[in-house]
């Protein structure tokens, strides 16, 4: 039942009272109206004869009707109710930690921790976290039937920097059907998550941080790393550190994060908005920006009419992970390669013919699933050849940033 202490008169209220009151009672039911739509609700209300909003009273069924008309005229929009969840561990989830997100811009959970010794400090304050749907284009929402679980998740042969939350789409809403789910996925077919590194150093999701404390899925010490070494720290040893500008645009969303040889990513071969790739070690975390993709087909620029264009005899997406490289050619040395595990449906590969009066191998390019991606530069005696990296090379940040899955494979394994 809505109750009401208003009385719509305009001498106990000031047209700008009687906005405001009536906006925070919408509010309490559930309804979001922008201003102007409040403005004509008032107009409505006041229509209403004055013993139906009388201080204190029950909504009357003619109250009631008024209310619904109310709505149809302003097409109120219902705003989601914030959603309590007490976990991130998957093996302690209940079906009160059920999620709906479906084709919602945003959605507010409110993490209540079981344990009370970690919350309601200044530095884990208690509060709602607003998740925006990023990942699905400007002004983009969560997918239809977005319907599951936040939870924890550490990819294997990982650091624990490497943690991330993720979304499980489950068929209903009971956990043991938390296996047969999927997780969510943005619309270049890449896993939502949250990583550990934008936990550890955004505010608007610090109130996350006890969930995962309670359940020791991350220690204070992980935490305390994880903010040191991210690289949307803004703040590093009480001097400032800004990442560049390519990457802050992209670290909220188009981030590739590779932890081990073996795990997959999705890259673009052709486009400008690859995102950044980030690796991640035990204490640090190495970044590039994969702007005019380092990772391409065809490693020069040619010129057309004295101009240099860009260039890739194939466009679309493909999935792929690094390998250590076991070429002859590499014997000795540590080098990456990159192999192609499969496609993107949403984005096939598609052949692009090259520029008026130049030639490409453009069959030997093609990238097929199983194989090692080619890459064509023809100043090599060989011009079709592997794409590789050699980590040990100076002066190449790809290498730099590579050289983390090795450092990783003596500590925690590889799947390869």
């Amino acid at each position: 039942m809505l109750r009401t202490s208003l009385v719509w008169t305009s001498s106990r209220f000031s047209q700008r009272q009687a906005q405001d009151e009536l906006a925070r009672t919408l509010r309490g039911s559930g309804c979001i109206l922008p201003t102007l739509q409040i403005r004509q609700c008032l107009k409505l209300v006041n229509s209403v004869p004055r013993r139906h909003f009388t201080a204190g009273s029950e909504r009357t069924e003619t109250n009631a009707d008024s209310t619904i008309a109310l709505e149809k005229q302003a097409k109120v929009i219902r705003g989601p109710r914030t959603r309590i969840i007490r976990t991130l561990d998957p093996a302690k989830l209940t079906a009160d930690d059920h999620l709906d997100f479906s084709l919602r811009f945003a959605c507010a959970v409110n993490p209540a921790p079981r344990d009370v010794s970690v919350i309601g400090t200044s530095e884990y304050p208690v509060t709602a976290v607003k998740l925006t749907a990023t990942g699905w284009g400007l002004a983009g929402r969560y997918p239809p039937d977005t319907r599951g679980f936040l939870y924890y998740f550490l990819p294997p042969h990982s650091p624990p920097l490497a943690g991330e939350i993720r979304f499980r789409r489950t068929p209903s809403s009971d956990p043991a059907g938390f296996a047969a789910g999927s997780d969510l996925l943005v619309s270049d077919g890449s896993v939502w998550k949250l990583p550990l590194f934008r936990l550890a150093v955004q505010k608007i999701l610090y109130p996350l941080l006890p969930l995962l404390l309670q359940d020791g899925l991350v220690s204070q010490k992980t935490l305390e790393i994880a903010a040191r070494c991210s690289p949307m720290s803004t703040f590093e040893e009480g001097e400032t550190q800004q990442p560049a500008k390519a990457h802050r645009k992209n670290l909220n969303s188009a981030v590739r994060t590779v932890s081990f040889f073996g795990q997959e990513i999705i890259l673009r071969l052709s486009s400008v908005q690859n995102g950044v790739l980030v690796a991640i070690g035990t204490d640090a975390i190495e970044l590039k920006a994969l702007g005019r993709a380092p990772i391409r087909l065809a490693s020069i620029e040619p010129r057309v009419q004295g101009q240099k264009v860009f260039y890739s005899p194939y466009e679309g997406s493909i999935r792929c992970c690094f390998e250590r490289s076991t070429l002859p050619g590499h014997a000795g040395k540590r080098v990456v390669v990159l192999r192609v595990k499969g496609f993107v449906d949403q984005d096939p590969i598609r052949e692009v013919s090259p520029p008026s009066g130049l030639t490409y191998p453009i069959a030997q390019l093609r990238p097929r699933e199983g194989e090692l991606l080619m890459n064509f530069k023809p100043h090599n005696k060989i011009k079709v050849k592997p794409w590789a990296v050699d980590v040990d090379r100076p002066r190449r940040a790809l290498g730099k940033l590579l050289r983390l899955l090795y450092e990783n494979e003596k500590l925690y394994g590889s799947p390869l």
